[in-house]
């Protein structure tokens, strides 16, 4: 006979266990202290047993019929309830929930190799373009379809490279879920076709003529303004290095002592890239301790953050130097003023870039570090820099430098 609410509240504990039917090899497992739990029995892999679902009155006469009538029907698709309800424990220890926000969470704290910049870049392209869509989804509910929705617009305003990596971060977070058993399949699979090619690669704009450059160092010198942007503009000339790592830069990786900035780059180098400081480097550094001391990150903005990537292309933008120069185009005219008109030699230059060998040649120079040289390199590339921009004629003092090395 089927069990009622009624019976089961008035059922007593005996000096030793007792079960009570509901039908369906479903029980209520009556103890005797008193405690009353719900148990499947089940037949499966030619073994009988019994899964416990919960006890009562937290699970109610309803609720337990409703899971065992789940656990049949696993049973009866070949799922083992009780692993299935281990592998839902174990997700629970490190997943806060089903939505695609809890997934990426989760992720996220996996990746303990990441750099600064590139878990900024995750989280930045989460919350701005990703949450808003599928944020609250239900991981196994998302569809291509839904993943579309997200980066579509991103392709539309022509930054289909963008929408490419954005989909790369989905399809991670997606991953993750299917090891977790969240999901069957990875939606985002081979979603790049649908949003179009990327455009063909090209190389960003940079003022290589000295008479060019001149104007737009003094245009940048010149400017009033407190964004954070000039600064960070400034110390990719002095440094070339790349605008990201630059904005990255922490107070912990500066050396004043040996005048070198050390930060690692890339996703998974283990040796730190070493920037050597001139002294006009130096002296940026130094303005700005008073604004940032207090932050770790030396070009931190008002609220104590890594300032957003675009900060370089506005202030380049203001200065009315739009497509014709960037802050990353800094490193092609250190490149090519100092091997073509102050003589050094390309390998070192390429090393300083931070550059990875091209050939088997190449790689002999990952042996050699040029540390010595490479401080003097660093000077007289910022003296040549600040004499651009000062002197009134940049090409003899071009041929001056040729003369002395």
């Amino acid at each position: 006979m089927a069990l009622t609410e009624l019976k089961i509240r008035k059922c007593k504990p005996n000096a030793k266990p007792y079960k009570l039917s509901d039908g369906e090899n479903l029980v209520l497992v009556v103890r005797p202290t008193g405690s009353k739990t719900w148990k499947q029995r089940i037949y499966q892999n030619g073994k009988e047993r019994d899964v416990t679902l919960g006890s009562y009155p937290s699970l109610t006469l309803a609720d337990a019929r409703r899971a065992a009538s789940e656990v049949r029907d696993a049973v009866a698709s070949g799922i083992d309830p009780g692993a299935e309800k281990r592998r839902a424990q174990a997700r629970d220890r490190v997943v806060a929930g089903d939505a695609f926000r809890d997934v990426a969470v989760a992720y996220e704290a996996t990746r303990t190799s990441w750099v600064p910049s590139v878990r900024a870049r995750f989280w930045h392209r989460m919350n701005i373009d990703v949450f808003p869509v599928l944020g609250n989804t239900p991981i196994d509910g998302i569809e291509p379809l839904d993943i579309l929705a997200a980066v579509q617009p991103i392709a539309d305003r022509g930054a289909v490279y963008t929408a490419k990596k954005v989909i790369g971060f989905i399809a991670q977070v997606m991953d993750h879920a299917v090891v977790l058993g969240m999901c069957k399949y990875n939606p985002a699979l081979r979603l790049g076709k649908a949003i179009g090619d990327t455009p063909a690669v090209s190389h960003r704009p940079a003022l290589i003529e000295p008479e060019k450059l001149a104007l737009f160092l003094q245009s940048l010198w010149g400017l009033e303004t407190r964004a954070m942007g000039k600064p960070i503009v400034q110390a990719c000339l002095y440094t070339f290095a790349r605008p990201g790592e630059v904005r990255q830069m922490r107070w912990a990786d500066l050396n004043f002592e040996k005048r070198e900035w050390v930060y690692r780059v890339g996703k998974v180098a283990k040796d730190g890239h070493i920037v050597p400081l001139s002294d006009p480097m130096l002296a940026l550094i130094d303005q700005l301790r008073v604004r940032n001391s207090s932050s770790e990150h030396v070009f931190a903005g008002p609220t104590g953050r890594v300032v957003a990537d675009v900060a370089t292309g506005q202030l380049i933008d203001r200065l009315g130097y739009k497509g014709r120069m960037t802050a990353h185009g800094a490193r092609a005219v250190a490149r090519t003023v100092l091997v073509e008109t102050l003589g050094y030699r390309e390998s070192m230059v390429e090393m300083q870039l931070s550059h990875t060998p091209r050939d088997m040649h190449g790689r002999a120079y990952n042996r050699v570090t040029w540390r010595s040289e490479r401080h003097e390199m660093m000077r007289t590339w910022a003296d040549w820099l600040d004499g651009v921009r000062v002197e009134a004629s940049v090409l003899p003092m071009a041929a001056e430098y040729r003369q002395g090395r």
